[in-house]
């Protein structure tokens, strides 16, 4: 596919290493550290900060077919940091906090005949004006906070948490602007 020529380069820095990757026409890159244990018993720890520049949404979401729900130009500042006994155990320990805003986004979405949103939906695709947020993440489980997406008269806002196993809960508020229409009813849909 388009988005097989991931590249990884890892420098050493006076502190640490300096990670670039490029993806999907973008580059992840940023000083991360790892310190081992000072002394036995201790944990190793590791820390980081990470900027993502550019980078296209479906190489990051698409699946075993290639297709992505999702694609746009993701824009993101990362923090990560993990303690743990032992190396084998800092990917499950690893806490990251990014904020990111996606531009040029698009939902692809299938869209039943007779559901209200078909006529906002052409050809199972949504542009969205805006996409952002940010997403904690903990080992496995992930959680999006502070949610923004907008198409048109349409907006939505939330908090969704995300288990290892992929299940989702949360709560996502969807509004339609007032005067779409007329005033009562949006605020009734809303």
């Amino acid at each position: 596919g388009q988005y097989q020529g991931t590249k990884l380069r890892v420098d050493r820095g006076s502190d640490g290493w300096n990670v670039v990757i490029n993806l999907g026409g973008g580059t992840i890159k940023g000083p991360i550290q790892l310190t081992p244990a000072a002394q036995a018993g201790a944990p190793f720890s590791l820390k980081g900060q990470l900027e993502t520049r550019d980078v296209e949404m479906a190489a990051l979401l698409a699946t075993a077919s290639g297709a992505s729900p999702l694609s746009g130009r993701l824009e993101a500042s990362t923090t990560l940091s993990a303690k743990a006994a032992n190396l084998g155990a800092l990917a499950d320990a690893v806490q990251t906090q990014s904020k990111f805003t996606v531009q040029d986004a698009v939902v692809r979405a299938r869209i039943e005949a007779g559901n209200p949103l078909m006529g906002l939906n052409r050809g199972g695709e949504t542009r969205l004006d805006t996409l952002a947020g940010q997403v904690n993440t903990q080992g496995r489980a992930a959680q999006l906070v502070n949610l923004v997406a907008s198409s048109g008269v349409l907006s939505a806002t939330g908090n969704v948490n995300v288990s290892p196993n992929k299940a989702l809960s949360g709560r996502v508020n969807v509004n339609l602007a007032a005067g779409a229409l007329g005033k009562s009813m949006s605020q009734a849909v809303g």
